[in-house]
């Protein structure tokens, strides 16, 4: 019995022995089978990747030979623009300067307008008042040549009178017997007859007056040279000491 026991036991320990086994080869066929197929999908998953690996690094070499390409055209047109931009800088800046040393030129020309306009302003101002100071003096000389010819026009028609006189008296001289009015070859005036009245006599002194005191000297020496009867050599030399005198070396006054 025990060894029937010992049969059927050692017969389940062999059937379960090869159930055993025959698990173990079917996992280990399933296994490799897995194995196989887990490698081919891996090398199928590698494959693809690094195709889309492949793809990735050509379309990225792509594109970034396209950005570089652009960039560099970028770079050109920048490089044109800031160039342009430069040149328009460059001309302005010349414009700017040319404009400035034109407006400084036109500056300093009106400066000079100025002051030429300003001196001849100034000349003019100054000429002005020389004007006004010598057309001054014209007229006060012009009033004083006015009243000399006057006062002159004034003793020339005393002048006649005294001559009228002068001619009167010496007829009465060569007419009357009384007396003689010469005195050892001198005419003597011991008293004023030879003038008629003393106002004449007077007349003449303050004529001589005037004419030593340098006033209407000329005017004076005609009256003085004219009464006195002075000859003609001598009343022209008389005369013409006093045309050689300035015509307004000293104020004048009349003797009236």
């Amino acid at each position: 019995m025990e060894q029937k026991i010992r049969w059927e036991q050692e017969d389940t320990e062999l059937k379960h022995n090869s159930t055993l086994k025959q698990l173990m080869r079917e996992f280990n066929t399933q296994l490799a089978q897995k194995e196989m197929e887990f490698e081919t999908a891996l090398k199928e998953t590698i494959s693809k990747a690094q195709e889309v690996e492949s793809e990735l690094i050509e379309n990225h070499h792509t594109e970034t030979t396209q950005l570089n390409k652009k960039i560099a055209e970028k770079d050109d047109d920048l490089k044109r623009t800031v160039e342009k931009y430069e040149e328009m800088l460059e001309a302005r800046e010349e414009e700017m300067t040319a404009k400035v040393h034109e407006l400084q030129a036109q500056l300093e020309e009106l400066q000079k307008e100025y002051k030429q306009r300003m001196a001849e302003e100034e000349h003019r101002n100054h000429e002005n008042v020389t004007i006004a100071e010598l057309k001054a003096q014209l007229a006060q000389k012009t009033t004083l040549v006015n009243d000399s010819k006057l006062k002159e026009q004034e003793l020339k028609e005393q002048i006649h009178v005294l001559e009228d006189r002068l001619k009167n008296y010496e007829k009465k001289v060569y007419v009357t017997s009384v007396g003689t009015p010469y005195r050892d070859g001198n005419l003597h005036h011991t008293d004023v007859s030879l003038f008629g009245e003393p106002t004449e006599f007077e007349y003449l002194r303050k004529v001589l007056f005037e004419y030593m005191m340098g006033r209407e000297t000329k005017t004076m020496a005609k009256v003085i040279t004219t009464v006195l009867k002075f000859p003609a050599d001598q009343t022209q030399k008389i005369l013409e000491r006093e045309d050689a005198r300035p015509l307004f070396a000293s104020p004048r006054g009349g003797i009236f």
